[in-house]
């Protein structure tokens, strides 16, 4: 588990040489947490192991992004997610 918002020491599948390694970052700050990305971090981190094992990817949280207003905010492969649904959340992995 997390410990405050510090980043996540998982890594759900190691980089292949040549393969880009997908990141996705779940930002935990207070608002964000409490607004839903502490269930957020857990859906990603469950779909993907049961849907994408061949997906080269780091799943870490991040402490408060200062975006608070647009929250709660994921960061897929450097792109801003912001206030998205389980079923948003799962066109955005698919894409992966």
């Amino acid at each position: 588990m997390l410990d405050n918002g510090a980043k996540l020491k998982y890594l759900l599948k190691k980089s292949e040489k040549g393969k880009d390694m997908t990141v996705i970052k779940v930002c935990l700050g207070s608002s964000c947490y409490v607004r839903g990305n502490d269930k957020m971090l857990t859906f990603i981190e469950d779909y993907i192991q049961k849907n994408k094992k061949d997906i080269s990817l780091e799943l870490v949280g991040c402490r408060c992004t200062n975006l608070c207003q647009d929250g709660p905010n994921i960061f897929i492969a450097d792109k801003k997610y912001s206030n998205m649904s389980k079923d948003d959340l799962i066109k955005v992995l698919e894409a992966l």
